[in-house]
């Protein structure tokens, strides 16, 4: 005997009302709602719904793969993923323990310049949460000891390929408090965080070499500049595996964001070294002799070789050590030199390089295969050698597509000139420029700037006078020459003036060790 037929107006409802409906609800309801029968899971993809899963946003472990792979297994859903978000994370077991022993959090209120701590109790809801949060970051940290690396790279293998194409795939990371809430990095916790972002920089990156899926947009941590892959661990098989797997996954990249920085072991070292400033120099350069010298394999354009699609690149790297040397400088120079000696981006339209040292000869051949770059930015960048006279030349007259070029916190050897005005050029008259060149002289330092009408932001003042460290020039003042002046002593305010220090500590915070 045959079942009777079961009414359901929910099959009726105009769509209009049935997302009005469905708006009350939050989107595990929802999810709920469509798992109850077919008709139901087609008519439940909504725009509240979508927002939710459109860009997935998850922790890397088997349970959230595992809900990710059926995700994209859905074919009504899978064609509406346009990109998917993976953290690195690591749990904040020891401070939830002691807010639920001492029956209240600390929040941090922000009065004017000041921060001040306040103890807030528990409301009941509020500490029953935060017990069943305590219980479960309990279990997961039990289950990650469990976790095998070659499971979950299999499982993250079959969700790419599952998707096929991606628009964008994110790697951030945060700290993990509870089932809904993360939190930023503190200090004191960046060795943990980072190592758990090299492991899963790895496991994405195998799991693309072998599911040969691609993806248009790859941010590998840049979003959020407090995490970055060390710079040695970038060609080392045990973090990337089959570089040759990754030639088709990224073969139609066109947009490369990646934070790089400086060995762990550099902050370590530095937060130990008990020897004088003599030793130290000799010790590293000793180091980069030994370890750092051009012929090593440790290269970065593994991931720059095969992407003729590449329009935009951008690279930022964090010291992990203050630059108390040259030695320690030329240590990381290696990183430009490779990716402008093995590159090629024949469609480069958007490039920025922040908080590098190169050589003057690896950035001017860098952009020498770049011609067709609209859009430059280079920010905290140091020389280990040579000078940046023969880049700005090359910026200058070579580069007839560059419409905006924005510079900050250049160091090294370059040209300037005490006329405060830019340089005329194509004007034909020889005894101006001999003229001209009474007034240029090398310096070796901060590459400074005129001074007209700059925003407050972009400039400090000093005992040595005031000097603006970033500007942004257009087209026409591109054309114009790109003319730097010297900080000539001056009357100035003190040292320790307000923008001196802003300029300080956002160098610090942008470049600087990890506190």
């Amino acid at each position: 005997m045959s079942k009777p037929f079961q009414y359901n107006g929910l099959f009726c409802l105009p769509t209009e009302l049935l997302e009005i409906m469905l708006s009350y609800l939050d989107v595990n309801s929802i999810k709920a709602l469509r798992l109850t029968c077919n008709k139901l899971a087609k008519r439940c993809i909504g725009p509240r719904f979508l927002a939710s899963i459109q860009h997935p946003l998850l922790d890397v472990s088997l349970e959230n793969l595992r809900s990710l792979l059926a995700l994209a297994r859905n074919p009504d859903i899978r064609k509406k993923v346009n990109s998917i978000t993976l953290l690195a994370t690591i749990l904040d077991i020891p401070e939830l323990e002691q807010n639920v022993k001492d029956g209240y959090y600390i929040v941090i209120k922000v009065d004017g310049p000041r921060r001040k701590r306040v103890e807030v109790d528990y409301s009941p809801e509020e500490l029953s949460t935060a017990k069943d949060d305590l219980i479960w970051l309990v279990e997961q940290k039990e289950a990650r000891k469990n976790e095998s690396p070659s499971e979950l790279v299999k499982l993250l293998e079959h969700v790419l390929k599952t998707f096929g194409e991606l628009d964008a795939i994110h790697l951030d990371g945060a700290v993990v408090r509870g089932r809904k809430e993360r939190r930023c990095m503190r200090s004191g916790e960046w060795v943990p965080l980072w190592t758990r972002a090299a492991q899963v920089f790895s496991w994405v990156t195998r799991a693309l070499a072998q599911s040969q899926a691609s993806v248009k947009r790859f941010d590998i941590y840049q979003s959020n500049r407090k995490y970055g892959i060390e710079a040695a661990n970038i060609g080392n098989h045990n973090v990337t595996h089959d570089l040759a797997g990754l030639e088709v996954p990224i073969k139609g990249l066109q947009s490369l964001e990646m934070s790089l920085s400086g060995d762990v072991q550099d902050a370590l070292d530095n937060g130990e070294r008990q020897e004088d400033m003599q030793e130290a120099e000799e010790r590293m350069a000793r180091k980069t002799k030994e370890q750092d010298s051009y012929g090593t394999p440790r290269l970065p354009s593994f991931f720059l070789k095969s992407t003729p699609s590449l329009r935009k690149l951008e690279l930022s790297f964090r010291r992990t050590a203050t630059l108390v040397s040259k030695s320690f400088r030329q240590k990381y120079e290696w990183i430009i030199h490779s990716i402008a000696h093995e590159a090629q981006f024949p469609m480069l339209e958007e490039c920025t390089l922040a908080g590098f040292s190169a050589r003057s000869d690896s950035v001017l051949l860098l952009f020498q295969k770049s011609p067709s770059i609209r859009s430059l930015t280079i920010h905290e960048c140091h020389l280990s050698s040579g000078s940046w006279t023969p880049i700005f030349a090359h910026l200058e007259a070579s580069m007839p597509e560059l419409q905006t070029l924005d510079l900050s916190n250049l160091w090294g050897k370059h040209m300037q000139t005490v006329m405060h005005t830019q340089a005329h050029v194509g004007d034909g008259n020889d005894n101006s420029r001999q003229g001209e060149a009474d007034h240029w002289q090398e310096g070796d330092g901060l590459v400074i700037w005129h001074t007209h009408s700059r925003p407050q932001w972009t400039r400090y003042t000093s005992t040595t006078g005031s000097g603006v460290h970033t500007i942004c020039f257009n087209h026409e003042e591109i054309k114009r020459g790109l003319v730097s002046r010297p900080l000539n002593p001056g009357p100035g305010r003190v040292k320790s003036s307000a923008e001196l220090w802003r300029w300080r500590n956002k160098r610090l915070r942008l470049y600087g060790p990890p506190s």
